[in-house]
């Protein structure tokens, strides 16, 4: 992984139309609306890049996520909804899958978010990972869990992840956010 860099996608540098994930919504994405969403402030595209090559990438952007009676009385809110960041959009090259390159890009997209949910009001981070069980037990492996949300489809699954309030992380752990 030494050889891989994150960076904020830019077409002029970034080559988008090599890459190929198995999933063409999620390529498509990459090719054509990423860089305009990004343009517009509507969510802001990391890629994981070898030279111009684009390995991976992920889009994220402010949302909220609707949660149970239960889920509210465990973390005290009033709301039915609350602050959460969506993950639209993540992919692997085909090329770069089981190579724990996704590993990777989930952990660039935890840290960065348990960092910014320390500055904003944000208790989720969630995304919809594509139906294959491998796939599902793979990301409960990071404590995401399926939920129900409103954007139903049949080949994806939507799933949380609980972010950490100031006060559930040890000294140390708040010390390497910064």
């Amino acid at each position: 992984m030494n050889s891989f860099v994150w960076e904020v996608l830019d077409r002029d540098k970034h080559d988008v139309q090599g890459f190929s994930s198995g999933y063409e919504e999620f390529d498509e994405y990459l090719r054509r609306d990423a860089v305009l969403d990004q343009a517009g402030g509507l969510s802001q595209t990391r890629v994981l890049c070898k030279g111009r090559v684009v390995v991976a990438y992920y889009s994220s952007k402010c949302s909220k996520l609707e949660i149970n009676e239960t889920e509210r009385m465990k973390i005290g809110s009033k709301d039915q909804s609350v602050p959460a960041v969506e993950i639209p959009m993540l992919a692997v090259d085909h090329r770069f899958q089981r190579n724990r390159v996704g590993t990777e890009v989930l952990t660039e997209i935890i840290l960065r978010t348990v960092y910014l949910s320390q500055f904003l009001g944000c208790r989720y981070l969630f995304l919809r990972a594509v139906k294959a069980d491998w796939l599902i037990q793979w990301y409960r492996k990071f404590e995401f869990v399926p939920i129900q949300f409103e954007v139903v489809d049949e080949y994806t699954q939507p799933m949380s992840f609980k972010l950490p309030t100031v006060r559930e992380l040890s000294q140390e752990e708040f010390e390497d956010l910064f």
